[in-house]
């Protein structure tokens, strides 16, 4: 990359022909002939990119830290900074004439719940960390995650994290290199992320991006945070206070309600039941429940759930099991109350439960759990051991299981499992590892492969396909949406009922109604069905993808 500071302006430059109080403060030329020219007039910086999104097959991209570094140093240094693929100057005055977003008055701004995803992501998450590294763990009290705003025309906007001073309101990305580098994502892209960044500036929030790479420069992320949003979190606004929490933990069924009950009374406020999946943990909450509330006449329970599907189970066993608490008891996603915990007191759920609780080590939701008062917390798991090795102790205390998946089985307290492993060639010692699962990428180039999906499809004909054997329902775990319609089109070849069913899929509430239903025998799964989903009468599971978790 060649920068050069101060340029004198060409005559030729249309951006300052029609605005002379602005000058040529640098310009920067791409490896792959691109350029970005920086004009400012000493309050708003304006950034004019040309060809910064051509990129020729077989050429590696240029670093996208190129981008991120110099635009937040800007940002942080100007009080205004708009950014635009090619210079329009309607475009470019309309954004300069405005000092902030106005809408109608009768325009009521919707923001959606992102409440598909369980767990931040690597990235997000690597930010929470270097947040709370910076500032400690009670800072994460200022991170709104999942922010919406919308710009003039009502389109809906998520950032990733927003954050608010005495006199500033900031806002953070973390951009993975295949949804935001142009050169990857093409024009049109681009300049969809560029019009989120600019309504950004008429909202008055200053948007820092920081990227995967330089994730890998810790201590230069921590140094940046201090710089944009200050050395300390005294101007921060503080919408929270954390708690310290009396805990002791369990994880066996046969630990009595009345034995509960006794030890909560005994100043016990946080248990975690770790039990195999279908073994009756969330019997042993609705039970106790039901007890808790008869003493608490404005009693207010909340469970927190990972996704939409395990909240749409808990609102039906919630009406089945205990109905008149129904209306007392809210069900919320992680990212909802990650949004919204601090619209409520501290004290206002008397009784919260965390389901699917190896997830509470994730610090947003860490720090929701640690928000709230409750008398009385529990967090249900059959998985204990995450695989980046956080341990749950941070959040409820210090426990050790005694009942595994195969003493579960041995006494009856769920089905017994045939296993069956399939010998393949297949070679993934080069599969990378994002700190949570294997890399989707990588799996794809080793897994999706025509003889490979053709053997399952001709191991469950051959095991699954005469006699009682052949009336199971099963799920297929795949690595991808291109992975589940294909495997789902080769098992309806060999005349085994079978669909798609991923976050691209139509209508799946009535794809899975359909399978429920014994219409569809297989599913063939990407992103949908994982931790919490409930079908007792589910008899087979192929894990066509590998899995750490």
């Amino acid at each position: 990359m060649e920068t050069e500071n101060m340029v004198r302006a060409a005559d030729s430059d249309n951006f300052l022909i029609q605005h002379t109080d602005f000058s040529l403060r640098e310009q920067v030329n791409y490896p792959n002939g691109g350029i970005s020219r920086f004009y400012d007039n000493g309050i708003d910086m304006v950034i004019i990119d040309e060809n910064i999104c051509d990129h020729n097959p077989g050429e590696p991209v240029f670093s996208y830290m190129l981008i991120t570094n110099k635009q937040n140093s800007y940002i942080h240094q100007f009080k205004r900074v708009f950014r635009f693929l090619g210079y329009i100057q309607s475009e470019v005055d309309s954004y300069l004439a405005n000092d902030e977003m106005t809408l109608p008055e009768d325009y009521r701004i919707t923001v959606g719940d992102r409440a598909e995803q369980a767990d931040a992501s690597p990235l997000e998450i690597h930010f929470e960390d270097s947040f709370s590294n910076t500032y400690g763990m009670n800072a994460l009290r200022y991170l709104t995650r999942e922010y919406g705003i919308c710009d003039e025309n009502g389109n809906n906007y998520f950032l990733d994290y927003f954050i608010r001073t005495q006199n500033e309101r900031y806002a953070v990305e973390e951009n993975g290199l295949s949804f935001h580098h142009p050169q990857i994502i093409g024009e049109e892209k681009y300049k969809k992320q560029l019009k989120k960044q600019n309504t950004c500036v008429l909202w008055g929030i200053k948007l820092f991006r920081f990227s995967k790479e330089d994730c890998a420069f810790q201590n230069r992320i921590e140094d940046d945070i201090k710089q944009y949003f200050g050395k300390d979190t005294t101007a921060f606004v503080d919408d929270g206070l954390k708690i310290d929490r009396k805990v002791e933990l369990y994880e066996h069924q046969t630990i009595s309600l009345q034995e509960i009950q006794k030890r909560r009374m005994a100043g016990i406020k946080a248990f975690l039941i770790v039990l195999p999946t279908a073994s009756g943990k969330s019997r042993i909450v609705e039970e106790d429940l039901r007890e808790f509330a008869k003493e608490k006449p404005g009693f207010r329970g909340l469970i927190l759930v990972p996704g939409i599907n395990i909240l749409a189970d808990w609102r039906a066993r919630v009406q089945e099991s205990v109905p008149e608490l129904a209306e007392k008891i809210e069900i919320r996603t992680y990212a909802y109350m990650c949004r919204h915990y601090t619209e409520f007191p501290a004290d206002y759920y008397n009784y919260i439960v965390v389901d699917e609780a190896h997830h509470a080590v994730a610090p947003m939701l860490k720090r929701v759990i640690q928000y709230y008062e409750a008398d009385f917390t529990v967090g249900l798991t059959a998985t204990d051991q995450r695989p980046d090795k956080k341990k749950l102790e941070t959040v409820f205390g210090t426990y050790s299981t005694s009942l595994s998946l195969k003493e579960a089985m041995e006494k009856g307290i769920v089905a017994r499992a045939n296993v069956y492993r399939i010998e393949t060639n297949i070679d993934l010692s080069k599969v990378r590892f994002n700190g949570k699962d294997y890399i989707n990428a990588d799996l794809e180039k080793r897994i999706r492969v025509t003889s490979r999906n053709e053997l399952i499809v001709n191991v469950l004909q051959e095991y699954f396909g005469d006699g009682e054997a052949a009336r199971r329902q099963g799920v297929i775990f795949c690595v991808n949406v291109a992975h589940a319609n294909e495997m789902a089109k080769l098992l309806n070849k060999a005349n085994i009922t079978a669909a798609s069913y991923t976050r691209q899929t139509k209508n799946p509430a009535a794809v899975m109604a359909d399978f429920k239903q014994k219409k569809i025998r297989f599913l063939c799964a990407c992103n949908m069905i994982s931790e919490g989903w409930d079908y007792p009468e589910l008899g087979i599971l192929v894990m066509a993808r590998p899995t750490l978790r």
